[in-house]
């Protein structure tokens, strides 16, 4: 029991760590940021995709027999950048979505390099219906090297408005102490998981530390920061203050190229994130069966080499764990989730009695041998 109870409280004190490390990751590297009034869009793209900006706030409509809207916004005085925070706020109106799941109404930012050349396209929010989100905070980041944001408004449903009730953009980049911290809290949960394969189970240390490997490799994968494109605060939010990021110089600014005229909307956007998740979004309809196939291998390795207890302890805290990062980045939980926690189930108990009626097998084969 005092084995258990000091299990408890390094974990409880690790993921406390977690969250308040991750929350200071990234710091602001200049001053100052960029408001819906700072977008600039040219008068001749602005007539043909039918965009009211004001002061506050932008709308974007699809009226009927219109097609598809895109409006690309530039950001004078943006520099190149790796990374970019932003905090905004959107509305729908009657958004219909059309004959594809991702033609809605949507928030993208377009990675471009000066000469206006486009990089990368990060979708960052979409909405249907009167969808309304409150203020949502992301960092979005460039796929490598740096690169000149531009803000993509588009309405791709068939008919409908929406509204960019809210935007503040920031350059910002990662803290020393994230950047050294994150390899020492692994550290941590590595010895965490390993002691606590070696107490709770029957494995030598060799075979605990193998354990523990797979147990970080698997949290890493799904949990944090798990498979998503963008990163999102833990519970709270982002903590950018306090860097003392030195204002951009005129040397540094880049202003690219803008278009005139229509501007193509961008169509399908392939999935952010990594192949767990590309995979996930493919295999949607049968996601119950791949938390069941995913404990069911997870747990059945962990059996073979800590044993069942440890085996178990370190599958809930893995399915458990996958449920609550979405939580709490702001993914929302519901009743999908619960049965994705009842395939989890499902695959630890289907996992044990595999591997019991293996080893009975393995038995009665030894015997007639």
């Amino acid at each position: 029991m005092r084995k258990f109870a000091v299990l408890c409280a390094g974990f409880a004190a690790l993921s406390v760590a977690l969250v308040v490390l991750w929350n200071w990751r990234f710091e602001m590297a200049s001053e100052g940021c960029w408001t819906v009034a700072d977008l600039r869009i040219e008068p001749e793209q602005m007539e043909d995709v039918s965009v009211f900006k004001g002061e506050n706030r932008v709308q974007v409509e699809r009226r009927s027999g219109m097609g598809p809207v895109s409006a690309r916004f530039l950001v004078p005085g943006a520099p190149e950048m790796s990374w970019l925070h932003l905090r905004f706020k959107m509305k729908a109106r009657s958004v219909v979505r059309g004959d594809h799941e991702w033609e809605s109404a949507r928030f993208v930012i377009e990675w471009c390099q000066p000469d206006g050349r486009v990089v990368e396209q990060i979708p960052v929010s979409g909405l249907l219906e009167d969808w309304e989100t409150g203020e949502e905070e992301q960092v979005v980041s460039v796929p490598s090297g740096m690169a000149v944001p531009v803000v993509r408004l588009e309405q791709l449903g068939k008919s409908g408005s929406f509204e960019l009730l809210e935007l503040e953009m920031r350059q910002v980049e990662e803290r020393l102490v994230w950047k050294v911290g994150k390899w020492l809290l692994g550290a941590g949960f590595f010895a965490w998981m390993t002691i606590m394969a070696k107490w709770m189970g029957t494995a030598s240390w060799i075979r605990a530390m193998a354990g523990g490997s797979l147990w970080m490799l698997m949290a890493i994968q799904f949990v944090i920061p798990g498979p998503w494109g963008t990163e999102r605060p833990l519970v709270s939010e982002f903590r950018l203050d306090g860097s003392g990021g030195a204002e951009v110089v005129a040397g540094e600014v880049v202003d690219i190229p803008p278009l005139a005229g229509s501007v193509a909307p961008i169509g399908e956007i392939p999935d952010q994130g990594s192949p767990v998740l590309k995979l996930k979004k493919v295999l949607r309809k049968v996601k119950q069966v791949l938390h069941v196939m995913l404990l069911l291998g997870f747990t059945v390795a962990m059996v073979v080499l800590v044993g069942e207890w440890a085996a178990v302890i370190s599958a809930v805290l893995l399915a458990v764990g996958i449920e609550l990062a979405q939580l709490v980045f702001g993914f929302g939980f519901d009743l999908l989730d619960v049965w994705d926690l009842a395939g989890d189930a499902i695959g630890v108990v289907l996992a044990v009695w595999v591997v019991r009626m293996a080893r009975a097998w393995l038995r009665r084969r030894a015997t007639l041998a």
